[in-house]
């Protein structure tokens, strides 16, 4: 597996057919990961769950660049409601949103609502 990822990795990889991204438990910066998005416009599905420095920065980049993403897995992330306003804000085709076990408090932007979005805790148990 991989533990690392970094923007010298991405440079001459052009994911433009990437459809899942499962990246859970490695080290990577935001940067890193916004790049790789910036080129994979058909994404589908994204688990960065136990990514301790994935930011809004990076879901904020997933609602901008990647409208047919159905599942965003964050669990063990640190972001914020600016994350879930961004998330409502773009219109993406996002079904399955996991956030169990947060590192911030996002208790009131999960109100936000998003057309056909199951919210999932940790787990996979809908909220």
């Amino acid at each position: 597996g991989c533990d690392y990822i970094g923007t010298m990795d991405l440079r001459r990889w052009r994911p433009l057919a990437l459809l899942t991204l499962e990246l859970s438990e490695t080290y990577t910066t935001d940067d890193a990961l916004c790049a790789l998005l910036l080129d994979a416009p058909n994404l589908r599905s994204l688990d960065v769950c136990g990514c301790a420095d994935v930011t809004d920065e990076v879901v904020e980049c997933v609602a901008a660049q990647c409208r047919h993403i159905d599942t965003l897995k964050l669990a063990h992330c640190l972001f914020t409601n600016r994350s879930l306003t961004a998330l409502a804000l773009h219109d993406t085709s996002l079904k399955e949103l996991v956030v169990g076990r947060a590192r911030s408090a996002v208790e009131s932007g999960l109100r936000v609502n998003h057309r056909s979005l199951e919210l999932l805790e940790e787990g996979g148990s809908a909220k």
